[in-house]
């Protein structure tokens, strides 16, 4: 059925949509662009990369030689000068070459060295240079590449304040710079103001530079690594790209498209990848696979070299297979020495927590080589799910009348989104999602204390009409289900129907004033009966009085209190009869006044009926109607409580009635037995009990059509009641008429009412 009040507040849809939308997007842009936004973005990633890793495989051809915590404690224990941190630097030329007769394909250094050794002299005072062993080893293997590092970027390109070019850099860098396309685009990645390069001799020597400089996002979080450092106009490819480039022999040049790099080798594309300045995005490996990564601790190089040339027999190594480090390990490998010993490395905050920079660096360069790009949204896919679910949402609370549904609806739309999100991570498909996840609490917030505002409004409104048409008790226990009360529907109830007999007459007799006096004081008193055993006021038609039991608020047993009501009634018309008797009020036909009640039970539609402006809770149906004709035929039989057969099977065991005749009401074709409610078994004398039984008998003769011995048991009950029965009088009058005429075959007791 149409709701009435759907128009809850003032203004329109739109505006309303418009309000909705409005507060929490405000309140989004500011905290997507706040450090919180940030934040969660990067706690989002780090769950995702935690719980959902996608699970891609390490590059096989990259290997880490590691300066662990196993290899200082080793030599610490045996007093060695490798048990400290930092190493003498002619304990490199070694391992480099060891490295290269293994096969290694190229040698990256995290391990950065940035000052000159300090000058020591042997025991026959002869200089010693332990850079001299670096710089040999760049000569002998030009596989290597050092570190340098890039300091205090300036993102806005500007060069105010920028240390002046060295000479050394000036002579140095061109040499090791590529060329870098677009550069004088104001996007070609974020400058440096400094550049620390290897220790003079080690720089000048060296096959390759690549710069080591990482920095972790605002958060804290590690997301992005650089493709290379732009230091003036030179660029020096990171570690990451300058090893996986080494697969094809260096980099060519490095093309900048808006968002994307590519790679130039041997006048070809190698690489094709996403950038933001001059920064990478990081694609985390699971836990487990990060922390196995390949790792070889030197310590186990050094004693291969160490066993390798021994002149001990028995200890030195005599086949390959004796080797601590076996050849596969490093043959036709990018090597990525670095150092994990605890105060000898760099920590950085991973999804994992903190781990060692050179572990990020292999991470990035598996990356490169294994084309482990996930496909990454744009920023714009979050704004558009977010407005979608705030859209949603805000049509929702807007149709719908629902607590629960302001609640359901933002977090089901979030939980599949999430959810989605989630799959897609695992196909390699990166969402942004703090946006999304911040908006849930603020559209939670204004959808929740939206529909707080509309049900306040509506339930002041339902509150107000109902207040007039039920006990005000029973009101907030009826607007506990405000959706229900407003929906309606069909419900079972006893339709209550009372009418004033002969107040046409009454009214004739009275002014105006007195008239509405007299009403006033009638179905006040009426109501407040009806209020009290839990029924509601349904309307009054002029001095008739129409009631509902069992809606909106359910009763166990809606016939027997409106049983009790219809007897209320009465006794309470006799204490006002007789109030205005022996105030000589109104006129003689007030003092006398009689009503008329019919009730029946059954299922009919209830409800708000009416328009937007006036409306009112109302029944609807068979049911309603027949106690409105019950209440018409009680005339008929002289009685002042008539109710269907539906009622009487209800009604307590305490609850007298007599079972009148069996009637079709006009505009019917079915029979309904009919009986009249007498009142209370304890408040009724054995002989009134007795005529009932006796009317009871005489019915059953009649419709047995025995019509001579039931006429006399009617005339017998009547005078067993005190002589003045018009239900008897009516009932024998039809006996006596069939004892004439009797009926035809087809009948079956039922008298056809001809009118209303």
């Amino acid at each position: 059925m149409p709701n009435p009040y759907h128009k809850f507040i003032p203004g329109s849809r739109l505006g309303s949509s418009i309000l909705i939308l409005a507060i929490p997007s405000i309140i989004l842009l500011w905290s997507i662009h706040s450090p919180a936004g940030a934040f969660v973005e990067a706690r989002l990633m780090a769950l995702r990369y935690r719980f959902f890793n996608p699970g891609n495989p390490i590059s096989p051809e990259l290997v880490i030689v590691d300066v662990d915590d196993g290899s200082l404690n080793s030599y610490a224990a045996q007093s060695n000068v490798l048990g400290r941190w930092p190493w003498p630097r002619d304990v490199y030329y070694p391992i480099y070459k060891h490295l290269s007769d293994l096969g290694a394909r190229s040698i990256f250094m995290d391990i950065m060295f940035l000052e000159s050794s300090a000058d020591e002299y042997n025991a026959q005072g002869q200089r010693i240079n332990r850079d001299d062993d670096l710089i040999a080893a760049n000569l002998d293997f030009p596989i290597i590449s050092h570190a340098v590092f890039a300091r205090e970027r300036n993102d806005d390109a500007s060069s105010h304040d920028q240390p002046p070019l060295t000479e050394r850099a000036a002579q140095l860098l061109p040499r090791f710079s590529v060329e870098l396309e677009n550069a004088s685009d104001p996007h070609s990645g974020s400058q440096y103001r400094q550049l620390d390069l290897p220790a003079p001799g080690i720089a000048e020597s060296s096959p390759g530079l690549h710069c080591v400089s990482v920095h972790p996002s605002s958060t804290g979080l590690l997301t992005h690594m650089p493709a290379f450092c732009r230091y003036r106009n030179f660029t020096i490819p990171s570690l990451a790209l300058g090893a996986a480039a080494s697969r094809y022999d260096g980099i060519q040049s490095i093309k900048l498209l808006d968002d994307q790099i590519s790679i130039q080798a041997r006048n070809r594309q190698i690489l094709h990848w996403s950038i933001a300045g001059n920064q990478m995005p990081l694609h985390y490996y699971s836990a487990a696979d990060t922390l196995a990564f390949p790792r070889i601790p030197v310590a186990q190089i050094i004693e291969d070299i160490r066993r390798l040339n021994s002149p001990d027999p028995a200890d030195a190594i005599q086949d390959f297979s004796q080797l601590l480090v076996a050849p596969e390990l490093i043959a036709n490998k990018i090597v990525i020495f670095g150092a994990s010993a605890k105060g000898a490395y760099d920590l950085l905050m991973t999804p994992y927590g903190e781990l060692p920079g050179v572990l990020m660096q292999a991470t990035m360069t598996s990356n490169l080589l294994q084309q482990d790009q996930p496909i990454r949204l744009p920023a714009w896919a979050d704004w558009l799910v977010t407005l979608l679910i705030v859209l949603i949402c805000a049509l929702g609370s807007l149709r719908g009348r629902s607590f629960a549904l302001a609640v359901a609806l933002p977090l089901g739309l979030f939980l599949v989104w999430f959810v989605a999100a989630l799959i897609g991570f695992r196909l390699n498909v990166i969402t942004p999602m703090a946006l999304t996840v911040m908006s849930i609490p603020p559209v939670l917030l204004f959808t929740v204390s939206w529909q707080i505002i509309v049900e306040g409004r509506e339930k002041r409104k339902y509150r107000k009409v109902l207040g007039s048409m039920v006990d005000p008790t029973i009101v907030s226990e009826a607007l506990k289900d405000l959706e229900a009360l407003k929906r309606g529907g069909e419900r079972d109830i006893t339709a209550f129907f009372s009418d004033v007999a002969g107040f046409s007459t009454i009214s004739e007799q009275l002014n105006a004033a007195e008239l509405a006096d007299l009403l006033n004081e009638y179905l006040s008193a009426m109501t407040l009966v009806l209020k009290q055993h839990q029924g509601t006021l349904d309307k009054y038609i002029g001095d008739a009085v129409v009631g509902i039991f069992g809606a909106p608020l359910e009763l166990p047993n809606s016939a027997d209190a409106a049983a009790r009501t219809a007897l209320d009634m009465i006794a309470g018309l006799n204490l006002l009869r007789q109030r205005w008797q022996s105030g000589q009020l109104y006129c003689a036909a007030a003092q006398n006044m009689q009503i008329r009640i019919g009730l029946n039970s059954g299922p009919a539609k209830v409800g708000f009926m009416g328009t937007t402006e006036l409306a009112s809770y109302t029944m609807m149906g068979d049911t309603v109607n027949l106690a409105a004709r019950l209440e018409a035929a009680a005339k008929d039989y002289g009685v002042s409580i008539l109710i269907s057969d539906a009622v009487r099977e209800r009604l307590s065991a305490d609850l007298v009635t007599r079972w009148l005749d069996i009637i079709v009401v006009k505009g019917k074709t079915e029979p309904v037995r009919v009986y009249e409610l007498i009142g209370q078994r304890a408040l009724l004398s054995e002989q009134r009990l007795q005529a009932i039984a006796l009317y009871e008998e005489a019915l059953s003769l009649y419709l047995d059509r025995e019509w001579s011995r039931a006429r006399e048991l009617f005339l017998q009950a009547a005078r067993q009641n005190g002589g003045n029965d018009k239900a008897v009088d009516m009932l024998a009058e039809r006996c006596q008429s069939y004892l004439i005429q009797q009926p035809d075959e087809t009948w079956q007791g039922a008298w056809i009412r001809q009118h209303k």
